[in-house]
């Protein structure tokens, strides 16, 4: 008996299919693995695609459910694990209902605070994401708040829920990792860093009037990597704040040419008003680069747990100047502590209660 996996899969780039990736790598179970795909993805070459996983076209959702059961084999299916992106958590909770497989709900999201792009989703539709948290046999959560969020937006005591598993995400420590004589040579130059996706959640707005702020006194560069909706705005308010020359617009980057980023950054910053866990403050820290962070839920759970860096509060122009100050005064302690601490995220290790709730199942 297998797990049938449905989840966002590269070329898609992010938490939910970093996760999945490290699921199938570590996991002792065999899987069965659905992703959809939509365009501009579907026109990626065959090479970008994992050759394992199962890419269905996810433009009309009832074709997608319907192809789901078409190709695969439920019979041979023990559980679903579906991680949610809530639009298909839902789909999950539908095969769950007609296949009568259990169903593991994964949430990757604030309940309470979600990101931009779900916001009139989730208000349109509390009663079906209610549904899914009641109606799934067992729920992961990728970080306390992100549990806490749940309980809240289901209005519901936590014995009336499924049994709620916090299960955090890890970090790849053999791509992301200080030099630690590893044969490379990346060394440190004064850039303060950014990594995600340019959207209205990411709060760079108030990053770059930071960095106008914090390049008044000090001599750094701004490296911005990803891209996104907001990449346009943020390119005229670089002009606008005049730091278009001290300012790098990376586009996307991954893997070892991240890592290489993060290692040769002075700092990373993260000023998010909404995270979930906080997958960049984690790389980073391991890459040995502390972060400056805003005390959103998810990432300050985390950075309470690394010690990597130094909180702000969101928004706060002046308090995250000055949270800067206490980060370049302590950075060599904050560097040493974080290394420390982010031995407890390796992949193997985070995923292990995953491994025996599967086991549950499939056994």
């Amino acid at each position: 008996m297998n797990v049938l996996l449905l989840s966002q899969c590269h070329p898609f780039v992010g938490g939910i299919e970093t996760r999945s990736q490290n699921i199938l790598k570590y996991m002792d179970h065999e899987f069965s693995v659905v992703s959809p795909l939509l365009p501009p993805h579907s026109k990626h070459p065959s090479k970008d695609f994992e050759p394992n996983v199962l890419y269905l076209d996810y433009s009309n959702r009832g074709q997608f459910l319907r192809a789901v059961l078409d190709a695969v084999d439920m019979k041979e299916v023990a559980v679903i694990d579906v991680q949610c992106n809530v639009y298909l958590g839902l789909l999950g909770l539908m095969l769950s209902q007609l296949t009568k497989k259990p169903l593991i709900s994964s949430f990757h999201m604030n309940l309470q605070h979600p990101d931009h792009a779900e916001e009139a989703f989730f208000a349109a539709h509390q009663d079906l994401i209610t549904q899914l948290i009641y109606d799934s046999n067992e729920i992961v959560c990728v970080s306390e708040s992100v549990k806490e969020s749940l309980l809240d937006f289901s209005s519901a005591a936590e014995g009336k829920n499924p049994p709620i598993h916090v299960i955090s995400n890890g970090v790849d420590l053999d791509t992301f990792h200080p030099q630690r004589n590893r044969g490379n040579n990346d060394e440190k130059e004064s850039a303060i860093l950014f990594v995600g996706r340019f959207s209205r959640e990411k709060n760079i707005p108030f990053l770059l009037r930071l960095y106008s702020e914090i390049r008044k006194q000090h001599e750094y560069a701004l490296w911005l990597v990803g891209d996104g909706p907001e990449r346009r705005p943020a390119e005229q308010l670089v002009r606008d704040l005049n730091i278009k020359d001290s300012t790098i617009f990376w586009g996307n980057v991954y893997g070892e040419d991240l890592a290489r980023l993060y290692r040769t950054a002075s700092f990373t910053v993260s000023p998010s008003t909404t995270e979930a866990f906080g997958m960049t403050t984690l790389e980073s820290v391991a890459c040995g680069t502390p972060v400056l962070a805003s005390d959103n839920p998810g990432t300050a759970e985390l950075m309470h747990q690394l010690k990597g860096g130094v909180l702000f509060r969101l928004d706060d122009l002046e308090g995250a100047c000055d949270a800067f100050q206490v980060l370049a005064r302590g950075y060599d302690d904050y560097r040493t502590e974080g290394l420390k601490n982010v031995q407890k995220f390796a992949w193997p290790r985070v995923l292990s209660p995953l491994n025996e709730l599967y086991a549950t199942y499939t056994d």
